[in-house]
C-alpha cells in the first residue's frame, strides 16, 4: 500500500510524481487542488484518474497522518479522504484539520463503506462537510467535488472581499492587524528586523472640500500607486482608514524605511496629484517604530509607538521621530 504515488499533474495525459520530499511539481497553478487520502491503491489511482479527467490537480497521501502533513504544506482547496486508514483514521484527520485556522474553512469529503446513518452523523459532527458510500459511482464523487470546490471558492472570495479595501485595493486595517501578529512572529524565529510606518496625507481635507469625494478618492488611489512603486513586493501596505496609511517594511530598519518614505515624499513634491486638469498637492507625514526581534512587545504597543512618532511629525514637520522600543 505504501507505494501510492503522491503526486499531481493537469488533467489528461501526462501524470508527474512528486519528489521524495513531497514537493508539488509546477502544473497549472491556477486549477483547484484537491488532495485525495487513501490507504487502498486501486481506489486512491481511480479517484486520482478521475479528477485530473475533470481539469482537478491531485496530491496524494496514503495514509491520515501524511494527509494531515501535506494539507498543512499545501493547503488544498478541498479534500477527499477515506473512513478506516492507519495512523489516522478520516473522522480523526477532519478534527485534526479543524483545530488549524488555516485549515479551518477547507471543504471535507469522507468516503466510507460504512452507510448507516449514525456513522453520517459522526462524520459530519467531527468536521466532514460531505459524505459519500463508497458503493456509488465515481460520477458523483466528481459531481460533489466540484460542489465542494464551487462553495470554496465562494468562501476565498467572500474572504478576500472582507480583507480588502474597496476603493485601493489594499489590504485593510482588520486583515493588517492580523498579518502584523503573523509577521512579528516571523521575524522572531528568523531574526529579521521590521520597521513599520503609519502615514497620514497632509492637505488631504483640502482636495475633499475644494473638488469633492470623487478627487478625494483619486488621491488616495494615486499615493496607493506610489507606496506600491517604490516599496517591495514583501513589504505590507495597508490602507488604515480614512487617508490614513499604514506599511510594514520586511527585513528593514527604520533608517531605510524613512529613505523609501522620503522618497515618496520627493516624487509628491515634484510630481502633484491632478484631478480633471488642475493640480492639488499633498504631502505626507509619517511615524516609525522599529521592530526588534530579541524583544516581545505587543502589536498594538508597536502601533502606537509609530502613531506617536507620525503626531510629532505633523506637529513640528522635519525629520520622522523613529521610535526603538
Amino acid at each position: 500500500m505504501d507505494d501510492i504515488p503522491r503526486q499531481m499533474s493537469k488533467a489528461k495525459p501526462s501524470y508527474q510524481r512528486a519528489s521524495k520530499t513531497n514537493a508539488i511539481p509546477v502544473v497549472d497553478e491556477s486549477a483547484p487542488l484537491v488532495l485525495v487520502v487513501e490507504d487502498d491503491r486501486a481506489s486512491a489511482i481511480i479517484v486520482r484518474k478521475r479528477l485530473e479527467c475533470d481539469g482537478i490537480r491531485v496530491l496524494m497521501a496514503v495514509d491520515g497522518a501524511i494527509g494531515l502533513k501535506l494539507a498543512r504544506e499545501h493547503k488544498p482547496d478541498l479534500i477527499v479522504t477515506d473512513w478506516c486508514m492507519p495512523k489516522l483514521d478520516g473522522p480523526s484527520l477532519c478534527e485534526a484539520l479543524r483545530r488549524d485556522p488555516a485549515m479551518a474553512t477547507t471543504y471535507i469529503i469522507i468516503l466510507s463503506s460504512r452507510s448507516e446513518p449514525a456513522e453520517r452523523v459522526e462524520g459530519l459532527r467531527r468536521g466532514a462537510d460531505d459524505y459519500l458510500g463508497k458503493d456509488k459511482n465515481h460520477e458523483e464523487l466528481v459531481a460533489r467535488v466540484q460542489a465542494g470546490l464551487r462553495i470554496r471558492a465562494l468562501q476565498k472570495q467572500l474572504t478576500a472581499q472582507a480583507r480588502t479595501d474597496v476603493l485601493t485595493g489594499l489590504i485593510n486595517r482588520g486583515h493588517f492587524r492580523e498579518r502584523l501578529v503573523d509577521e512579528i512572529e516571523r521575524s522572531r524565529r528568523y531574526g529579521e528586523l521590521m520597521s513599520l510606518a503609519m502615514i497620514d496625507l497632509d492637505r488631504f481635507k483640502e482636495i475633499n472640500d475644494t473638488a469633492g469625494h470623487p478627487a478625494g478618492d483619486a488621491a488616495l488611489c494615486f499615493a496607493t500607486r506610489l507606496f506600491q512603486q517604490e516599496c517591495r513586493g514583501t513589504d505590507l501596505i495597508c490602507r488604515y482608514g480614512g487617508d490614513e496609511f499604514a506599511i510594514l517594511f520586511m527585513n528593514a530598519d527604520s533608517e531605510r524605511a524613512s529613505s523609501i518614505l522620503e522618497r515618496i515624499r520627493a516624487e509628491l513634491a515634484e510630481n502633484p496629484f491632478e484631478f480633471e486638469d488642475s493640480r492639488y498637492p499633498f504631502g505626507l507625514s509619517y511615524g516609525l517604530s522599529e521592530i526588534n526581534p530579541d524583544l516581545s512587545i505587543d502589536p498594538d504597543e508597536i502601533i502606537r509607538l509609530a502613531d506617536e512618532a507620525l503626531y510629532v511629525m505633523k506637529r513640528k514637520g522635519g525629520s520622522p521621530i523613529p521610535s526603538k522600543p
